[in-house]
């Protein structure tokens, strides 16, 4: 197995992880904002074509995301710069062309949910 494709499979399972642990605390009905965007990305990255780099970005984003879910759910302190710099990154990543047409602009909705544009 390639390190691209070792790559993907770990952010599906780490999405995917994230996904079910959302949907279980929502009562299995609607999942958050950052869970929705997580899922749409394990959705979203097979078909994309990224680079090593990308995928290796796309991979530390989504762990530091996954920790801060965990930090947030344990009652821990959340470095909100840490989320919003990962955050920040995922969209430039994005927004690179590298994701088909369709997914890119399902994965534009999801991080307007979590941020909505300032009025």
């Amino acid at each position: 197995m390639d390190k691209k494709t070792l790559g993907i499979v770990f952010l599906l399972f780490a999405a995917g992880a994230c996904g079910y642990a959302g949907a279980q605390r929502a009562g299995g009905g609607r999942q958050s904002p950052m869970t929705k965007l997580m899922n749409d990305l394990q959705q979203a990255v097979p078909r994309a074509k990224l680079s090593d780099g990308q995928n290796d970005k796309l991979q530390s984003d989504i762990a530091a995301l996954k920790d801060a879910q965990q930090a947030k759910r344990q009652g821990q302190s959340v470095d909100q710069d840490k989320v919003q710099a990962a955050l920040n990154d995922l969209h430039q990543i994005v927004d690179s062309g590298a994701f088909q047409d369709a997914d890119q602009k399902q994965l534009d909705q999801d991080f307007t949910a979590i941020h909505p544009p300032q009025q």
